[in-house]
Parts: C-alpha cells; structure tokens; sequence
C-alpha cells in the first residue's frame, strides 16, 4: 500500500549508471570512494522541501530562485553550523542489501542538530532518504568479506551570512561510500595515547552531539599520536579525573572477570550506537556489560594490576578495536609528547583478549553476510522510473525487542 506520508523523492540519474556488482580486486580503504549519486534537501521558510536523488558532485543550493553551490560565506564553513552521522549497510550473500539500526542513527541525528539550533527532520523521512539512495546506487555496495557501504547523512546550515546565529537555510545531503576496514590493519590490536594534555569537548555544551566542531578539536592531538606509533587518543575529562573518549569511539575495558565496562554517557560522550548494543547483547555474549564512571586512577591501577586485562575502542566505523598497549603523557614539562619519553603500560598480556574478539564476532556476525536481526533489508524503490512505496522487510527475533536509545528517541 503507498504511503501517503512518503516524501516525494525527484531522481535525476546518471544514463550510465553501474550495471554490475562492486567487487573490488584489492583492499578497499576507509572513506575515499563514493558511489554515483547523493541525496539533497532543502530547508526554507521552516520547512524541508525538494527531496532529489542526483549525481555525486558540488552541494548545490538555490538563492533566490537562482541555482549556485555552496559559498565561502556560509555558516557551515565560517562558525562550523553542521551535524552528521555515520551508518553502514551490507551486501549479504542473498544478494540483498541490509542496513544496520539506522533508526538510532536518525534519532541520533536529530538530538545532535538541536545541540547546535540546527532543524530536526523526520526519522522515517530520514529512513526512506537514506533507503532511497542505497537503491540507487545498489551496485556499489562491494562485495568484498569485511567490506560495507558505509554512510554519511550531514545537515548544514547554507546561509551566505557573516556573524554567529541560528541558520535559517540548510540542507541534508546524504552520500555514500563503498569502503574497507575503518584502519587499515583491520581488527587488530594497536596502541594508544592516554594523555591529560588534550581535551576533546568541554562540559554543558555541544560535546554529547555528532557536530563537525567536535571532530576537528582531535585532529592535532591525533596527529600527534600517530608519530608517536599510536592509533589516537584515549581523552579524560576536563578536571584528569574520568575517562571520556577513545579518539571518536566510546571506550570500554573487561575485567579478570570477563566484565565488560564502558563510561557512563554523559554530556562529553557521544552515545555510540555500537556501545548501546553491546549493553543489549550481554546475554548473546555470555559476559555482563554496564555503564560506570571509570576514574583514570583506578583505570591505571587496574592496568598495572592486570585486573583490566582488555581495553579498547567501539564505533561503527571500526565496530570494536582493541588496545595492546598505552604510552601514557602526563604531568609533560615539555610543551610536546614528541619531547617526551612516554612510559608504557601493557594491557593484560598484549594483544586481542578472547572478550574482545567474541564482542567483534557477534557484532560483524549479526551484520555480515548472513546476520539477522537488527538489520532492514532495502527494496526497490523506483521501477520504470517511477517511485514506488516503501517495503522495508525487518529481520526476525532480536529487531523486536530492541529498545530506544534513551536521550535519542524522544527527540522531534
């Protein structure tokens, strides 16, 4: 039955669109191909308007009836007015297309555009935008074991208006990106910087949203990383006393008695999407999973101990990415880490822990390329050039009882 309450997507396609399936001949990377077309929407005058699906290329916006592109004086790039949001769906060897939970990415979105006065859309119009897209541009889903087409909706705010104030024309855009392995080795162990030297986010702000400040705020300090042979930074809060982040990824830890622990979210931690299944999954997993404020004290107390004796990283880029060691940079009397010699702590016996790798093989086994649950399968959207309703079919048992992420659903 057609949904009355569908948007009305316009399609302006490539003629020569891709015919066959993406089967790449060597290692895909992370993030730097693009499928064929992005989704645009409009918002003016209060209201998203002009849902199209066209060819990748320039962010197109319309100033007064005039057609142009994005311009040096809009609020996204002078004051950084823009959330976004990362997903993925996966090629299964049904040949169908299944996305994973992007309700919770909608919801998501939505809670991060109002930490910064930016318009909230829909989550079904969400849902069937992103939907849409992946239909399109089905092909270029690779099929590749490790591989998925991952997905970033952004909303930004367009106005060609100096000074700092609540954008009045934005856009949605949703593009694709047929990719790999989030970092290049895989699911493999790596280090980490832990350093009181760096702050992510701050407290009573913006720090709790997927907005484009925040991201950029790690760019130094993971650099910095890199050269000293880690793979980012593990950021305490404002006051070096709790664990927050791991780089872009929630952190969690598991106990001598296989205990996982994550930091309990609060305005400076992003509520993963991954993290908050995991909280769901302890029966799956046979292993107990909870929330705690986790103090770096007790954190290296518990390292130096080996009563922690697996750590890492969770985020749907890089699902989970576990920690075999930390240089640690505190208290530094030199204006750089690279001026120090870091001591080093090695988690548990180095390595991936069995926790960590039942935790990788759970998640990535309900998304590839037999998973069920949590996960929508795309259906054809448009035949002869028309576009159809919206069948999504919902895989069994554990879709049903997956509940909202609190803070995210209620949302408008």
């Amino acid at each position: 039955m057609l949904d009355l309450n569908m948007l009305h997507i316009q399609y302006s396609l490539k003629p020569d669109k891709r015919k066959e399936q993406f089967k790449p001949e060597g290692k895909l990377p992370f993030g730097k191909l693009r499928s064929e077309h992005m989704l645009s929407m409009e918002y003016l005058d209060g209201e998203w308007r002009s849902p199209r699906i066209l060819p990748y290329g320039p962010i197109e916006i319309i100033i007064d009836g005039e057609k142009t592109h994005l311009l040096p004086g809009s609020l996204v790039i002078n004051y950084g007015l823009g959330s976004f949001e990362g997903a993925k769906a996966f090629l299964h060897e049904d040949g169908e297309i299944r996305t994973f939970r992007i309700d919770q990415n909608a919801h998501r979105h939505n809670y991060s555009s109002g930490k910064i006065k930016l318009p909230s859309i829909p989550v079904e119009d969400q849902i069937q935008s992103i939907e849409a897209l992946l239909d399109v541009d089905r092909k270029w889903v690779p099929q590749q074991e490790g591989a998925s087409m991952y997905i970033r909706p952004l909303t930004i705010a367009v106005d060609d208006k100096l000074g700092v104030h609540a954008g009045e024309h934005c856009l949605y855009v949703v593009f694709l990106s047929p990719s790999g392995p989030y970092f290049p080795q895989g699911f493999n162990s790596g280090a980490m910087l832990l350093s009181d030297r760096y702050k992510r986010v701050a407290p009573n702000s913006a720090g709790d949203g997927k907005i484009i400040g925040n991201y950029s705020n790690s760019i130094l300090p993971g650099s910095i990383a890199e050269m000293l042979g880690a793979q980012q930074v593990l950021y305490l809060d404002v006051h070096n006393k709790y664990l927050t982040e791991y780089g872009a990824m929630n952190h969690y830890q598991v106990t001598t008695e296989e205990e996982i622990i994550i930091p309990e979210f609060n305005d400076t931690i992003l509520k993963s999407i991954t993290a908050c299944s995991f909280l769901e999954l302890a029966e799956e997993l046979g292993h107990p999973v909870r929330q705690e404020k986790i103090s770096v004290i007790n954190f290296l107390i518990g390292l130096y101990s080996k009563r922690i004796t697996e750590c890492g990283g969770l985020g749907t880029a890089a699902v989970v990415s576990p920690v075999e060691r930390y240089l640690l940079d505190f208290n530094g009397k030199k204006s750089s880490p690279l001026e120090e010699v870091l001591p080093e702590v090695v988690v548990g016996n180095g390595g991936i822990g069995p926790v960590s790798r039942k935790m990788y093989e759970l998640y990535t086994g309900i998304q590839n390329p037999k998973g069920t649950g949590y996960l929508c399968g795309i259906e054809a959207y448009r035949k002869d050039e028309q576009p159809l309703a919206i069948f999504r079919s919902v895989e069994n048992i554990q879709l049903q009882r997956i509940r909202a992420i609190p803070g995210y659903a209620t949302v408008a």
